[in-house]
């Protein structure tokens, strides 16, 4: 009795590090709503909204994007497995494999929206700081400063998560891509992996 051959893909540790930065921005994302909707968003002059909006966007397309890659990675490893079978015929010796696309973590795109996401979230931290300072003109009780104090701490961690997620996403390009060590991330238009 034959076993049937197991299939495993090979996921880099900054790819998964990448998803998990992924999920965790979701996770800052609804913390960030929840501050943000005690004062309906207006202490941040409506900023936070606008970054909520655009990181749930960046966020469920990447995970959903990657999570079709997955499935379609197991599925072509599964169905090129065809040793033991009777009718198999041999592969045609001419033809040249063809190149694996990059996988949507690693685009030009999702490096460049998670720079630009986190730029919307600096421009919201500063307009908090400004908030905060001029707290006292809104003649309310010293305590709801709490709330744009911690819409504001947990927006510095997303900065940092979104920058983390750009920049580990260019490095894992750059050690994905053959040729890297000529060329730079952006002047690359067609991609080959590194078998």
């Amino acid at each position: 009795m034959t076993t049937p051959p197991t299939t495993t893909t090979l996921v880099s540790p900054r790819a998964r590090v990448i998803n998990r930065l992924i999920i965790t921005s979701l996770i800052l994302n609804s913390f960030i709503l929840g501050a943000s909707m005690v004062f309906l968003g207006t202490l941040s002059f409506f900023i936070s909204l606008v970054g909520v909006a655009a990181c749930w966007a960046f966020d469920i397309t990447l995970l959903t994007l990657s999570g079709k890659e997955q499935r379609l990675a197991a599925q072509t490893s599964a169905s090129d497995t065809t040793i033991g079978r009777p009718n198999s015929y041999p592969p045609l010796p001419m033809v040249p494999p063809l190149a694996k696309p990059l996988p949507c973590i690693l685009r030009k795109p999702t490096i460049i929206a998670a720079f630009c996401i986190a730029s919307i979230w600096m421009a919201s931290v500063v307009a908090l700081i400004h908030s905060v300072i001029l707290f006292d003109r809104f003649k309310l009780n010293r305590a709801w400063i709490a709330s744009p104090a911690l819409e504001m701490i947990f927006t510095i961690f997303h900065i940092g998560v979104l920058e983390t997620i750009g920049v580990l996403a260019w490095k894992e390009r750059k050690a994905r891509i053959v040729g890297s060590g000529q060329l730079k991330w952006y002047q690359l238009g067609e991609y080959q992996q590194q078998e």
